[in-house]
């Protein structure tokens, strides 16, 4: 019996042995996929460090300019009423403007006259002849009812 206990002990030991020596090896696999694991966590938070300072120094950025621009804007002052007046007639000449007014004036009276000769009231009449002047020089030509009123009374 003492050689086979010999034998138990032996082959057990040869086991345990084996079982350990893989234990070994897998604790230190685990180990170093953990340290990598900790290497690549350092550097993706390296890399979220630098995003966070570039979008830190685009916002800067982006302050100071609307600031400049906003400074800018300040320095302008907006002319008034009259500068801007002013400032189109130069552009454009007043003898035109005048020819364009008094052709208008002349149409919208021109209709005026065609809606009265159909039998239509004045006001009917009135509505049509401006309705016709937006349709053939645009929407600033046109007129409220009392401005017809006036004009073609």
């Amino acid at each position: 019996m003492k050689k086979k206990e010999k034998k138990m002990k032996k082959s057990g030991k040869e086991q345990l042995s084996k079982k350990n020596k893989t234990i070994g090896k897998q604790v230190k696999q685990k180990s170093a996929k953990v340290t990598e694991l900790k290497r690549r966590i350092e550097m993706l938070e390296a890399v979220v460090e630098k995003r966070e300072r570039t979008i830190a120094k685009l916002k800067t950025k982006l302050d100071e300019s609307e600031s400049h621009k906003e400074k800018k804007r300040r320095k302008r002052k907006s002319p008034g009423g009259a500068a801007k007046l002013l400032r189109s007639q130069r552009s454009s000449r007043v003898g035109l403007n005048q020819r364009d007014a008094w052709r208008r004036h002349g149409y919208l009276r021109s209709r005026y006259e065609y809606y009265l000769e159909q039998n239509e009231e004045k006001t009917v009449a009135r509505q049509h002849a401006g309705e016709d002047l937006v349709e053939k020089f645009g929407e600033e030509a046109g007129y409220t009812e009392l401005q017809l009123e006036q004009i073609l009374s």
